[in-house]
């Protein structure tokens, strides 16, 4: 019988968001979510 893994996985949560440099991330997914995750809303005020 096969030992069957389970992956479980785990949000980041909104202070290690925060928490991460994007101008020295570390790591594939920290330079992922600073080139895609990070969205900035502006409000164009003229």
């Amino acid at each position: 019988m096969p030992n069957k893994t389970i992956k479980i996985r785990r949000k980041w949560s909104a202070k290690y968001k925060k928490s991460i440099n994007c101008k020295r991330p570390k790591g594939f997914s920290q330079r992922q979510h600073c080139k895609y995750g990070r969205k900035k809303t502006r409000k164009n005020i003229r």
